[in-house]
């Protein structure tokens, strides 16, 4: 997978590597397609202690962004 430099900005300001996102892919828990096609999967981290929110182009290999998303996080939480 690559990454725009966007995408390697605004990670590494939140503390959010590429193994935190890979580890929260293998671990989804939801996904949508955004209308402009880009996919947004939730998926939890240990590493990183919480539940990313990871966008991805639509071509499926392009990292736009990864961020924590704490609504995820709680709830994912309470289903644990």
């Amino acid at each position: 997978m690559t990454a725009t430099d966007y995408a390697i900005r605004r990670m590494t300001r939140r503390g959010v590597t590429m193994s935190h996102v890979a580890e929260a892919l293998a671990s989804e828990e939801s996904r949508e397609t955004q209308p402009d096609g880009r996919l947004r999967i939730w998926g939890w981290s240990n590493g990183h202690g919480h539940c990313l929110r990871v966008i991805i182009e639509a071509d499926g290999e392009t990292l736009v962004n990864a961020f924590p998303d704490e609504k995820c996080t709680k709830r994912i939480r309470k289903t644990k």
